[in-house]
């Protein structure tokens, strides 16, 4: 690999400050949209009836383009249901489908759906019913891990400024109040959330609030349940990363800590387990299935630690010339641009984006050759192959990661890569600072744009734009 350049390192370290920062833009995306001139779902509506000329009548007349099967036949979303579905009452065989119209503007794009009081098919009942469900199966299970998280948030907000832990943990308050609320008058999500739920409060807590002291209290399971997908994940992903309330970083305690550690902490605790076999089995209950979370991620991250000195190399080589791809695209217009400007914009925004991964990765791999771990690096130990941590002795090496993790943060992994975990332990006080003045720069915008809320009320009417 060629000696890497200030300028590559300081490139690097900008990987850092991005690998903390998710991209916030929760409307349809403008450069998908100027990709070739993608077309857009701009508006649904369904068709009904006993025979195919009757279900496509009403949808002919309107305009709309009837969705087709694999082998260009109209496709009848109703094959297989009638009688047999679960949500319908006595036999109901009709034709149903789907028809769309197209735009090219991505600002009238749908970005949610949701399909109700289909009449004679999915009743309002019906369809309240696997709302509750919804929101009893995985919307509050979800929060009750998710609290963890959250303590962690506020508890490392309220430390001292000049600490770590606040500077991060405002630094991802800062990026989560370019979400705002439309329930609580427009109050920024990263404010809102220093105060407990509503959730959290209670009813009968929440209910002895005045109306104005509700606004300061977020209703997150109406969040989560309604918001717009990408508002929700920059939400979750950006509270996983503001966890940690120690002083040292999950790596710090990771590298200090070996398997036997955790077998003699498992007897101190219980007495009672008298052989090896009891020990073990105490420790993967205590483990193994955080351990099998770790383990869906370590391909991706493994194939990035083997191939991270080529993508040095090119890092370096390309490094100028795709900044200047970006310079030379910035004001472009894309609703206004030309196709060759529009084949422009994708192409740097293509290679910007695939050199800030390699640049994350070049990052947080040159720290992990300069951190030991047993008789190598932390480099060397994740170079394994997946299939060397896979058995159930073998992921116990996985173990003393998951003992270093915090509370918050196992709550908050399905939100966060080998990488992310890396890059947060990396980042330091000046890393936060230096990119807090960009924090500014992103657009403010409701976790809800785009939703059509109307499809969540009770009684309300399906919604066909």
């Amino acid at each position: 690999m060629k000696r890497m350049t200030k300028r590559v390192i300081a490139a690097v370290m900008s990987a850092v400050l991005l690998s903390v920062t998710p991209l916030m833009n929760v409307a349809p995306a403008t450069v998908a949209a100027a990709e070739e001139k993608t077309l857009y779902i701009k508006e649904v509506k369904v068709g009904m009836g006993e025979t195919e000329a009757e279900a496509k009548k009403e949808l002919v007349d309107g305009g709309y383009t009837i969705l087709k099967d694999d082998n260009g036949n109209l496709a009848d979303l109703n094959v297989d249901a009638g009688s047999k579905s679960d949500l319908k009452k006595g036999a109901n065989d009709k034709i149903v489908y789907l028809g769309y119209k197209t735009t090219k503007d991505p600002k009238d794009a749908v970005t949610d759906l949701a399909v109700m009081n289909m009449k004679g098919g999915y009743s309002v009942e019906d369809y309240n019913i696997l709302m509750d469900q919804q929101m009893e199966s995985q919307i509050k299970p979800f929060v009750d891990r998710f609290i963890a998280t959250l303590d962690e948030y506020r508890e490392n907000y309220k430390k001292s400024k000049s600490s770590l832990n606040h500077i991060r943990a405002d630094y991802m308050r800062r990026m989560l109040n370019r979400l705002t609320d439309d329930d609580t008058g427009g109050q920024p999500i990263g404010d809102l959330l220093l105060n407990k739920t509503k959730y959290e409060l209670g009813d009968a807590e929440y209910n002895k609030l005045s109306d104005e002291e509700k606004k300061n209290h977020a209703d997150i399971l109406t969040m989560l349940m309604q918001a717009n997908g990408k508002a929700t994940i920059i939400m979750e992903t950006l509270l996983a990363k503001a966890t940690d309330t120690a002083k040292n970083s999950w790596v710090d305690r990771f590298v200090s800590t070996t398997l036997d550690d955790l077998v003699e902490q498992v007897q101190e605790e219980d007495s009672s387990l008298s052989s090896k076999a009891d020990v073990m089995a105490a420790l993967d209950q205590r483990y193994y299935d955080t351990a099998s979370g770790l383990l869906k991620k370590w391909e991706g991250f493994q194939k990035n630690v083997s191939d991270y000195e080529d993508m040095a190399e090119e890092l370096e080589d390309n490094l100028e010339d795709v900044s200047d791809m970006v310079e030379d695209v910035k004001d472009i217009d894309l609703l206004e641009a030309s196709d060759e400007e529009v084949d422009e914009y994708v192409d740097a925004s293509t290679e910007n984006t695939r050199q800030m991964i390699q640049m994350q990765v070049v990052g947080v791999c040159g720290y992990l050759k300069t951190v030991d771990y047993k008789d190598g690096t932390l480099w060397d130990f994740f170079s394994q192959d997946v299939d060397e941590l896979s058995g159930d002795k073998e992921i116990r090496q996985l173990y003393p990661i998951v003992a270093a993790l915090t509370p918050g943060q196992i709550a908050g992994l399905d939100f966060l890569s080998f990488e992310d975990l890396f890059s947060i332990a990396l980042a330091d006080k000046k890393t936060y600072r230096d990119v807090t003045e960009d924090v500014e720069k992103v657009e403010t915008t409701s976790v809800y744009e785009g939703v059509n809320r109307e499809i969540y009320d009770k009684g309300g009417s399906s919604p066909y734009k």
